[in-house]
């Protein structure tokens, strides 16, 4: 396959805000003709940075940091729910073992009184 025949595209955050966002970046995708698109995406608009705040908070207020993780897990099943209807519990399970996870990371961080380096990473890399 030649060069000219693959396209690699990049999303950022401002790109994946919302539903209707992610619809644009898939139209855009699919309206290329290329035989290859390598696409990378990252995180949804402001996600990382609230996952680096909420596990800080964490280690300072419990119920503060509870409730800003149910929003942004709420937040993402309401745009899976929007993008994709009846195949979102499917797509959600992953996703859903991942809130599990950051749930125990960030009762780790309220037993620890402070996020260590190494979970920091784990979490922003969620």
């Amino acid at each position: 396959m030649s060069k000219s025949n693959i396209i690699a595209h990049k999303f950022g955050g401002s790109s994946l805000a919302d539903a209707a966002r992610i619809a644009h970046v898939a139209d855009v995708l699919t309206a290329r003709d290329e035989a290859m698109q390598i696409t990378v995406v990252s995180a949804m608009h402001g996600v990382t940075d609230a996952l680096i705040a909420l596990a800080k908070l964490a280690s300072h207020d419990a119920a503060a940091a509870e409730s800003a993780h149910v929003a942004l897990a709420a937040k993402h099943r309401k745009t899976a729910l929007a993008l994709l209807a009846d195949g979102a519990a499917a797509a959600l399970l992953p996703l859903e073992r991942d809130w599990d996870d950051l749930n125990a990371l960030l009762r780790a961080v309220r037993l620890l009184g402070h996020p260590v380096p190494d979970l920091l990473d784990y979490v922003q890399g969620l």
